[in-house]
């Protein structure tokens, strides 16, 4: 968004927090919080994107979707600020000004990572047989630091949140496609989290697998539903990728992907809905017919749920 009345923003912000560091669309300012470390040391940390109207302080993670939850904190005119924030804009950034939950999990003292054994066991081979089924490659069992059990038959995926703790894990059995997953806090714990680049698309799938098939950038919901509340969409509303795709499984198309799609789009974001033929799924199609599929996919619309409703009939 290019705005016309730019330099009277900056103006304003200076005003409050002094000159900041010019690298337009970027402006480098030092943060509000006071207990921000940079604040305390007078080092400019606070970054703010005047196109997106985006700001974050990359010491105490203080930020916000709209420049108009800064102009509030400082006391500054809001009506010189070209968009209001939504309601959900709204209730995300009150979420934002509490403590953040850090969920750790532990893994399983009978787990071992797959490419540091040096072992001869059939553990270890079935675990590598598995995944070499699943299509995974050793670059893949390396980046998502793959496990297998060492007294059983299945192997363990980790998932990091930003900070590089593990938030949950995934097990599955090798012989009988059991899935085992520990209790944690959906809504706060964000799958895959250490990976994302908010700057690029993201797509959302079901499951850890899904996600593989998928590619960078891949988060796995760990099953079909996404709220306001979820610590992912928040996410997603202060960083704005510039795309979401949804690649989830076909069955409850309406129930899932179309109300996914609806909330994505109503606050602003660009979706694709891929879309599987019969009774396919990621999984069962592989990495080179999922890229052609995605590439192929349409944007979502205000008719698309319409279009597709009528395309059943």
């Amino acid at each position: 968004m290019e705005l016309s009345n730019k330099e009277e923003i900056i103006y304003s912000l200076e005003s409050k927090l002094g000159s900041c560091i010019r690298k337009d669309p970027e402006f480098i300012f030092s943060c509000p919080n006071k207990d921000c470390e940079s604040h305390k040391k007078n080092k400019l940390k606070l970054q703010v994107n005047m196109d997106k109207q985006l700001f974050h302080c990359w010491v105490c993670e203080y930020r916000g979707s709209n420049l108009y939850f800064l102009f509030k904190k400082l006391g500054l005119d809001t009506s010189i600020l070209p968009t209001a924030p939504t309601q959900e804009e709204l209730d995300i950034f009150d979420e934002e000004e509490k403590p953040q939950i850090i969920h750790i999990e532990k893994i399983p003292s009978n787990y071992s990572l797959i490419y540091k054994a040096r072992d001869d066991s059939n553990n270890y081979i079935q675990a590598v047989k598995y995944l070499k089924k699943r299509k995974l490659n050793k670059l893949d069992i390396i980046k998502y630091q793959i496990h297998y059990q060492t007294d059983g038959y299945s192997i363990l995926i980790p998932s990091y949140d930003r900070f590089g703790n593990v938030n949950t894990y995934f097990i599955r059995n090798i012989f009988d496609d059991i899935k085992i997953m520990p209790k944690y806090p959906k809504k706060e714990v964000i799958p895959n989290e250490l990976f994302i680049d908010w700057e690029e698309p993201i797509t959302l799938v079901e499951g850890f697998f899904d996600a593989f098939t998928a590619g960078d950038n891949a988060i796995p919901l760990l099953g079909s539903s996404i709220k306001t509340d979820f610590r992912l969409f928040r996410e997603a509303m202060v960083n704005r990728p510039p795309l979401v795709i949804l690649a989830l499984d076909n069955d409850a198309f309406e129930k899932k992907t179309l109300k996914i799609a609806k909330l994505f789009y109503r606050n602003g974001f660009k979706i694709k809905i891929v879309r599987f033929p019969d009774n396919n799924d990621i999984n069962k199609i592989g990495r080179a017919s999922y890229e052609a599929l995605k590439n192929n996919a349409d944007y979502y619309h205000d008719l698309y749920e319409t279009e597709y409703l009528l395309s059943q009939v």
